[in-house]
């Protein structure tokens, strides 16, 4: 981190936990036996992270869910909102095709069988 965003670090740590950035590790890492999703220092560098500004509640929200062992759906329902809806302005029908991605890497990943999906027109 840039010591210009050192005061910004809890912006950084919640900006990550979103579906897009999420898809985009999925895309850029490398994946092993057993599912193992590996990001090397260049990978990590690439992600994009949309940053938006967190507050102390937020955070503290965020952090709880996760000490917690809140299911990553529920993180996900919380921190897309808050970064991708209202931090970036994406819809609702954008942010489920980007979760939609998301899962399917993972499956792919994890060699589990994929459920078939049918896409409204």
């Amino acid at each position: 981190m840039k010591p210009a965003y050192k005061e910004r670090a809890k912006d950084f740590v919640f900006s990550f936990l979103n579906s897009l950035t999420f898809l985009y590790a999925e895309l850029l890492g490398r994946h092993y036996g057993g599912g193992v999703l590996e990001l090397v220092p260049s990978e990590i560098a690439a992600l994009r992270d949309p940053l938006v500004s967190v507050t102390e509640r937020q955070f503290a929200a965020v952090d709880e869910m996760i000490r917690g062992e809140t299911d990553l759906t529920t993180l996900l329902d919380y921190t897309d909102t808050l970064i991708l809806k209202e931090g970036i302005g994406l819809t609702d029908e954008e942010i489920k095709r980007i979760r939609m991605a998301h899962q399917r890497l993972i499956q792919r990943r994890l060699r589990l069988p994929a459920p078939l999906i049918l896409m409204p027109d």
